[in-house]
């Protein structure tokens, strides 16, 4: 699904700083007044607006039943999922789109997108940013963004991102039509599908008399299964890495984390596994390319970077 710097995954469990249009006031700490009990997307909305992932308008409505267009909807999800350090570190200038400029608002987004193999652009080489999004180019967007798969390919291009949405169950409607225009209750609806269930954190009241006390790591060491249990157990955060021998990509990110190692944030921990051998473990976490990477927040919170990890996804992550 795409080359990555946080890339995709690493803002996914911190949404607070995503606002679900451009330009939108804040209005915190209530309900908003067009979103009644009964709307078919309340829940959703509920959850986004809980999460600091939307705001309303100033009058205190969400517009729930209004279109967004693609501009707008590639910003939310660029927003959700990498830095802000790595949307500013995009250049611009090799988009590759005719019709986004680098002083477009929405120019860094579409070119972390881009480049990462969310949005591709028309055949004409145009992004189109003000025409409304429709469900076919949503669907692919939300796949990419958080690496839904489960797809089954199809005669149409789209087929196998609607299908993989369906299977997650995160279809915002009922027979909704891959050309028909998605609402703003309805990206709110797609997110709280694919993102509504996080892991709780634990309590005060858990129980730790089981939490192993870890020896001193080495900033990149070798994965076991029982040093990852630990790991989890401990509630340290931490990075698996999977690499092969084989893959070029993956050898270049070894030989750079080893040279910077002393660059990286001291919290730094990355375990290395094999792409080979691990196809359990692959399995487990749904990784399905090499270059590919596991982030374990320190909640219990997981995400996989598919054929997306990287040097400053890394330092991104242990930065936070």
């Amino acid at each position: 699904m795409g080359a990555n710097s946080y890339t995709r995954g690493m803002k996914n469990y911190l949404f607070a700083s995503i606002l679900l249009t451009l330009g939108l006031t804040a209005v915190a700490g209530a309900q908003f007044a067009d979103v009644a009990p009964s709307h078919p997307h309340a829940s959703a909305i509920t959850y986004v607006q809980d999460q600091g992932i939307v705001s309303g308008y100033g009058d205190g409505s969400f517009r729930p039943d209004n279109a967004i267009n693609r501009a707008e909807f590639t910003k939310i999800m660029i927003e959700s999922a990498f830095s802000d350090a790595a949307i500013a570190r995009c250049g611009v200038g090799g988009i590759g789109l005719s019709d986004v400029q680098a002083s477009d608002w929405f120019a860094p987004y579409v070119c972390v997108a881009k480049q990462n193999g969310v949005v591709g652009g028309y055949p004409d080489g145009t992004f189109k940013g003000g025409n409304n999004v429709n469900y076919a180019e949503a669907a692919k967007i939300v796949a990419e963004t958080f690496d839904v798969g489960g797809g089954t390919a199809g005669n149409q291009w789209y087929d196998v991102y609607v299908s993989a949405l369906a299977a997650a169950s995160a279809t915002p409607r009922t027979g909704i039509a891959p050309t028909a225009q998605v609402t703003r209750g309805e990206v709110a609806e797609m997110i709280y599908q694919v993102k509504g269930t996080p892991t709780p954190a634990p309590t005060a009241s858990s129980n730790t008399a089981n939490v192993p006390a870890l020896p001193a790591l080495p900033a990149y060491t070798e994965y076991t299964p029982a040093l990852l249990a630990d790991l989890q157990a401990a509630g340290v955060p931490f990075v698996l890495n999977f690499s092969a021998s084989w893959c070029p990509n993956c050898l270049a990110l070894d030989k750079k984390l080893q040279a910077n190692l002393s660059q990286l944030p001291p919290s730094t921990l990355v375990l290395q596994a094999d792409y080979d051998a691990e196809g359990d473990l692959r399995a487990e976490y749904g990784v399905t390319r090499q270059t590919s990477g596991v982030l374990f927040a320190a909640d219990g919170t997981t995400q996989t970077l598919n054929g997306r990890l990287s040097y400053d996804a890394i330092n991104d992550f242990f930065l936070q």
